[in-house]
């Protein structure tokens, strides 16, 4: 989702642009990190919606841009593919 977006259906009666302003000081906090955030929110997720015993799906996938490599790795959900991990490749080794 775009930030403008968002800041459009903010509930806040000021300007868009100041909504957007403000979104994107909130998104900047250091304390909104993956390790604090996304990752409890996928295991209370994954505890709330999974069983055990069932099966998942993960999907690999590596994306190269010019000299940029991203190597993401993600679970599917209804035909949805949601990160669990992405790293930067700096140098992919051939064998």
């Amino acid at each position: 989702m775009r930030l403008e977006r968002l800041a459009r259906v903010f509930p806040y009666p000021i300007t868009t642009e100041s909504r957007r302003r403000k979104l994107q000081r909130f998104l900047d906090l250091p304390q909104l990190t993956i390790a604090l955030i996304w990752l409890p929110l996928l295991a209370y997720w994954l505890t709330t919606y999974c069983s055990v015993g069932q099966t998942l799906s993960v999907a690999i996938d590596r994306t190269q841009w010019g000299c940029i490599n991203l190597f993401t790795i993600a679970l599917i959900w209804e035909k949805r593919a949601i990160p669990l991990k992405r790293v930067f490749v700096t140098q992919i080794r051939k064998q």
